[in-house]
C-alpha cells in the first residue's frame, strides 16, 4: 500500500507540475496578448490626449492672437513700441537718447537697428523723449472722437516719475 501511495503522490505531483506548466504557458500567451491590447489601448489614449492638447493649444492661441488684434491700434502700437525699446535697451544697455521727437523718428531708429518691423503710425502726433538713456516717455493721444479730434493726451513714463515732460499729462490707462 505504501508503494501505491508513493506512486500516487509522485503521479499527483507530476500532474500538478504539468498542470502548472500548462497554466503558465497559457497565462504567458494570454498575458502577451493582453499586454498587446494594453499597449494598443495606451497608444489610443495617448493619441486622444495629444489631439485634445493640440485643439486646446490652437483654441487658446487663437484667442490670444485675436485679443491682440482686437486691441485699439494705439494700444497695440504702444505695446509693440515698448517691447522694441526694451529689446533695444537689452542689446545696447540704454534707451535711444532723443529729445522730444515724433514717434516715427524713434521707429525708424528701431527698424534700422533690427528691433522693430516697419509699421504705420496709429497716432501721428505721438512723441518720444529720453534725456539720459535710462528712462523714457511716450506721449499718446487717446479717446479721439469727431467731437474731439485731437483726443486726450496721456503719458507713459518708463523708469521715471513726475518728469514734467509735456506738462505732465495723466498716465495712459494701458
Amino acid at each position: 500500500m505504501r508503494a501505491v501511495a508513493v506512486v500516487d503522490a509522485t503521479a499527483t505531483r507530476q500532474k500538478t507540475i504539468e498542470a502548472c506548466s500548462v497554466l503558465l504557458m497559457v497565462e504567458g500567451v494570454s498575458g502577451r496578448r493582453h499586454g498587446g491590447q494594453t499597449g494598443f489601448r495606451m497608444r489610443i489614449l495617448l493619441n486622444v490626449v495629444g489631439g485634445l492638447a493640440v485643439l486646446v493649444c490652437s483654441f487658446f492661441g487663437t484667442l490670444f492672437v485675436l485679443d491682440y488684434l482686437l486691441l485699439d491700434p494705439v494700444v497695440r502700437e504702444v505695446k509693440t513700441l515698448r517691447t522694441a525699446l526694451q529689446r533695444y535697451r537689452l542689446d545696447r544697455l540704454s534707451y535711444p537718447v532723443l529729445v522730444d521727437v515724433p514717434i516715427s523718428d524713434i521707429k525708424k531708429q528701431l527698424v534700422s537697428s533690427g528691433h522693430l518691423s516697419q509699421s504705420s503710425d496709429a497716432d501721428k502726433e505721438a512723441r518720444y523723449v529720453s534725456l539720459d538713456g535710462k528712462s523714457y516717455g511716450l506721449l499718446f493721444h487717446i479717446n479721439r472722437t469727431p467731437a474731439n479730434p485731437s483726443g486726450t493726451r496721456c503719458l507713459i513714463e518708463v523708469e521715471a516719475q513726475n518728469t514734467t515732460w509735456w506738462s505732465q499729462p495723466p498716465a495712459c490707462p494701458f
